[in-house]
């Protein structure tokens, strides 16, 4: 009696069909995906085709990327190439038409922008990418490939992209950002079909920027007293509710009367834009809270809180932030424009912006002496959609300056006690 034959390696019933799952070897996805077949030979054989494509980087990629993306049939691709007519195949319907240039990348970036960015999905917060986003994405990928010049696809190498990079001459998480950008481009431009010859960063580990290190001026609640003894009116009060309660700039200058609270909640409304999260009510600390509210006490309606325009970005507010800086001690005057004017902009210890990183490490470690709050009390205060953020951004300090807070904290607690 003849033996049936054996299924090969990877093939499973789905159907009464064989099945198999197909990896892109360019964009290292994999998929299932249906033989076509009830015959346990044919499925075998398509199987075989499928390891002769992957060791074909010219010629099976590009198929293996079409079947992965469900553009082509297994058994079509199959039977086209074993009657030696794989090229008759009908190229699927979101390849560059006729009148543009398959070998120019200006054209593929403007597909990209197009058909791929507005279905792009964050992989943190699993939504669409906003408007905002999908700006910058397009930005930075044309930086890679400019629009005023045509650059064949086999001119994108690795050598072209790390000369691109150095002449950015950005930070290294702007950097990574560039990359991190380019990158999603060429995936999704080598899947489609585009004649890149090789992935540019493959070995991009060897060349792209190491992570920032962790920041260090996170104040402690002296510290944060102390700048606040040396500020007067509107800007105390802003630095307070920022110190306090990790509420942005953006949205301490667009706080109206009618957004801080009129009894004991301590609340206040954040008016914030740049993600859907933004938006929401803020806790001042105890301390902070009498500095808000008596300047807040006379502002009611719409009438704004804070005197700065959102078109200078308080830069009103960042000159009174620095020189009160001064006055505490806590940093010396910058240098002078050579019409002798001080050039705040150029003042690099505590920015505005950190002091929402002072927030969340004090607030986090409880350092002014009200109790300690985990991570999504903090998102919930920063604005963020979780937690992922506190940890990986606003907590993040070295070991030396964590252990320097935690000490002064407990001699605040100790000489309170005494007292």
């Amino acid at each position: 009696m003849k033996r049936p034959i054996e299924p090969a390696t990877g093939l499973f019933r789905n159907g009464g069909r064989w099945w198999v799952r197909v990896r892109d070897p360019i964009s290292r996805t994999t998929k299932k995906r249906s033989t076509g077949t009830t015959e346990t030979s044919v499925a075998n054989a398509i199987v075989t085709m499928l390891t002769e494509l992957r060791q074909d980087r010219t010629h099976g990629w590009p198929w293996l990327t079409r079947i992965v993306a469900g553009e082509v049939p297994l058994l079509d691709v199959y039977n086209a190439r074993v009657r030696g007519a794989l090229h008759t195949l009908a190229v699927p319907s979101s390849a560059p038409t006729s009148n543009a240039s398959p070998t120019d990348l200006r054209e593929w970036v403007d597909r990209w922008i197009s058909d791929a960015l507005p279905h792009r999905v964050s992989r943190k917060s699993r939504r669409a990418l906003s408007e905002r986003q999908r700006g910058d994405y397009a930005r930075q990928v044309r930086v890679l490939v400019p629009a005023g010049s045509p650059l064949h696809c086999s001119a994108l190498s690795e050598d072209y992209v790390t000369a691109t990079l150095a002449r950015l001459d950005a930070k290294p998480q702007t950097a990574r950002n560039y990359v991190n950008a380019w990158r999603l481009f060429v995936r999704w431009a080598r899947r489609k079909g585009a004649p890149i010859p090789t992935d540019p960063f493959e070995y991009c580990t060897d060349w792209l920027p190491g992570a920032s290190r962790p920041r260090s001026t996170v104040w402690s609640h002296t510290q944060r007293l102390a700048v606040l003894a040396e500020l007067r009116g509107p800007a105390k009060a802003a630095a307070a509710l920022m110190l306090g309660s990790g509420m942005e700039l953006a949205a301490i200058l667009r706080l109206r009367g009618r957004d801080v609270s009129r009894d004991r909640s301590r609340t206040v409304f954040a008016d914030g834009t740049k993600t859907d999260s933004r938006s929401r009510h803020v806790t001042v600390d105890a301390w902070a809270w009498p500095i808000v509210e008596a300047h807040a006490r006379s502002i009611v309606g719409t009438a704004h809180v804070f005197p700065w325009s959102e078109t200078t970005k308080g830069v009103a507010l960042r000159e009174s932030f620095y020189r009160a800086q001064v006055r505490a001690g806590l940093c010396e005057l910058p240098a002078t424009s050579e019409h002798g004017y001080l050039l705040w902009n150029a003042v690099n210890p505590h920015t505005l912006h950190d002091c929402r990183h002072t927030y969340a490490v004090c607030r986090g470690l409880g350092l002014d002496g009200e109790p300690a709050q985990d991570n999504v009390f903090l998102a919930s205060q920063l604005g963020h959609a979780d937690e992922t953020m506190v940890t990986r951004i606003y907590k993040r300090l070295a070991p030396a300056r964590r252990q320097q807070l935690l000490a002064e904290a407990a001699t605040l607690r100790q000489a309170s006690r005494s007292a």
